[in-house]
């Protein structure tokens, strides 16, 4: 009992100098002397403004570590083509220049020749007001386009519209998307028909309008079944997967995009350009 009621007097000492105000009985501090008392608080006090001090310390240094990498995912970010679809004309062009290097200098380690860089004035602009989506993708199409000529379209292997796609099933998408234009188009992808099926297409039903894949349609073009030589409008898709890769940026894709790009529809501007065409003045590219 002698040595509970010791142990009992300590902690009722301690109690006093951490919680004066809660065993408060005048100026006794129990058989303490003042100076020890007041030393002892005092330490007290100092241990708890280190604490402090230092927890203030932890939280600014992880603040100013979550506010830096923000800063830096800011300045790293890439925007993603929906919203590049919306700028102007200028960094439509820079965004798709852009695109184009990195996917033939990473795919195609010997290329040498990149083409000529996007001009400006090669850029159509969808209405950059109205949000855009399947639902309303016919309504800017249509703003977009003459829908008289369209649909008087008989030229044979080179429609006046062509959309590329990341893949066959977005294609699906998109041709579904434009029915309520009611106008003929054409499926360029690697479902439903094969190559020769769209070779027939091209040449005798004579669509306005054609949706495919980058690599279904290069090979179209190599072979001479579809010509840009009447085309008016090529169209790049803007969908994404996952919200992070598109047509111009997926490696499955960008290349043969690019490539495509660069053999077929930069040549019908160079044609132009010496005067041995006017197919260039009207073709032009868009990103939807």
């Amino acid at each position: 009992m002698g040595d509970d009621l010791g142990h009992d007097d300590i902690y009722l000492n301690i109690k006093r100098l951490v919680e004066p105000d809660t065993y408060s009985d005048g100026d006794d501090d129990g058989d303490l002397d003042k100076e020890t008392v007041a030393a002892l608080r005092s330490n007290v006090v100092v241990e708890d403004d280190e604490k402090v001090v230092k927890r203030k310390h932890e939280i600014d240094k992880g603040q100013t570590e979550v506010e830096t990498k923000r800063k830096r995912n800011r300045k790293t970010r890439q925007a993603s083509i929906r919203e590049i679809a919306f700028q102007n004309q200028s960094i439509q062009a820079n965004y798709l220049w852009g695109c184009s290097t990195k996917a033939l200098t990473n795919n195609l380690p010997n290329a040498t020749n990149l083409g000529r860089q996007f001009d400006p004035s090669c850029i159509r602009l969808f209405d950059s007001k109205n949000e855009r989506s399947d639902n309303n993708m016919s309504d800017h199409y249509k703003s977009l386009l003459s829908m008289k000529k369209l649909k008087k379209w008989r030229i044979p292997s080179s429609p006046m519209v062509v959309i590329i796609c990341i893949s066959a099933r977005r294609c699906v998408s998109v041709r579904k998307a434009l029915l309520p234009m009611k106008v003929k188009c054409g499926k360029l992808f690697a479902k439903h028909l094969d190559i020769d099926e769209q070779k027939h297409m091209l040449q005798s039903q004579k669509p306005g309008i054609v949706v495919g894949t980058p690599n279904r349609i290069r090979k179209l073009c190599e072979d001479g079944s579809l010509s840009f030589s009447s085309t008016e409008l090529i169209v790049i898709d803007g969908q994404e997967i996952n919200g992070a890769v598109n047509v111009c940026t997926l490696n499955d894709t960008s290349t043969d995009l690019f490539s495509l790009l660069k053999e077929y529809v930069q040549r019908e501007w160079k044609m132009t350009s010496d005067n041995r065409s006017k197919s260039g003045e009207r073709l032009k590219l868009a990103i939807y």
